[in-house]
């Protein structure tokens, strides 16, 4: 069973994606669809189906699911009550990559990461549970939210009540989402050095035509669009949590003319690279005051 893939895209001051979907905001994700991202979906209330590829499984009472990437599935929420909603948390390899695996405490939660290719449902008991850390996480500030996803994860993976719906990863058999999936892991790699177009299309076994046709499809965006404001992103990150200077982070993120670097960087954050630091150290300040 294949899908339509739709993009999540975190914030660029943020390391994970969050909605909340109610009577007042309907799911956007419709049909059969998959993300490049790892997705932990807490439904409040009301009976339902877990659909992912040809797997099939109803809830009765609300559910709480943690899937992994590329895998292709139909919305899980419900309109059976007024009060249901459903909390979605987004995070992507670079989540993995550049947080969970750069704290040694926090390697003991890559297996139950890895192990949501299978799609995790949690019992209706421990979703019950856990319904407190889910109800208002939309509305807590960014540093708040953080450490309430480590929360969240770690509280998953401490857990032994849930069964896995899939015998084994579907990503592990499914050719077109290994080829989506090596788009951005050719992207997450290599990021930092010189790649062009025919670089990335070459890697894939691809023509330039068709691999420039499979990321619009995927991504709606050229590739050297999407790359630019990859880099773009990582660049805040290293802005926020380096002492490095602009010019080191702009070579780190790819770029090898600062001048280039500025000008990419003020059309994606609308700021310059030196203001946003400065705003960064400023918003710091009245933190600690």
């Amino acid at each position: 069973m294949n899908g339509d893939y739709q993009h999540i895209a975190n914030q660029r001051d943020a390391s994970f994606a969050i909605e909340r979907f109610d009577q007042h905001r309907t799911c956007v994700h419709e049909g059969l669809h998959f993300h490049h991202s790892y997705e932990i979906v807490f439904i409040k209330n009301g009976a339902g189906k877990i659909v992912v590829d040809n797997t099939c499984r109803a809830y009765e009472n609300g559910a709480l699911i943690f899937l992994g990437p590329c895998l292709p599935h139909l919305g899980f929420s419900n309109d059976e009550f007024e009060d249901n909603f459903e909390m979605v948390i987004h995070f992507d390899d670079v989540f993995i990559e550049n947080r969970l695996k750069q704290i040694p405490e926090f390697h003991a939660l890559l297996p139950f990461i890895h192990r949501s290719k299978e799609v995790i449902l949690f019992s209706p008991a421990f979703k019950e549970e856990q319904a407190a850390l889910f109800e208002d996480l939309d509305t807590l500030s960014p540093l708040e939210q953080l450490a309430s996803v480590f929360k969240i994860l770690c509280t998953l993976a401490g857990s032994t009540d849930y069964e896995c719906l899939l015998d084994k990863p579907l990503s592990d058999h499914s050719s077109y989402n290994q080829q989506i999936a090596a788009i951005f892991e050719f992207i997450n790699e290599n990021y930092s050095g010189s790649m062009s177009t025919k670089d990335a299309a070459q890697h894939l076994g691809l023509t330039t035509n068709s691999f420039c046709k499979l990321f619009k499809k995927v991504t709606h965006k050229p590739f050297i669009t999407y790359l630019n404001e990859f880099r773009i992103h990582r660049a805040t990150n290293l802005i926020e949590y380096t002492n490095d200077s602009i010019s080191e982070i702009a070579f780190k993120c790819g770029f090898e003319n600062l001048s280039y670097f500025s000008k990419v960087f003020f059309r994606v954050m609308n700021i310059s690279p030196m203001n946003y630091k400065k705003s960064l150290s400023q918003s710091l300040e009245l933190k600690n005051n």
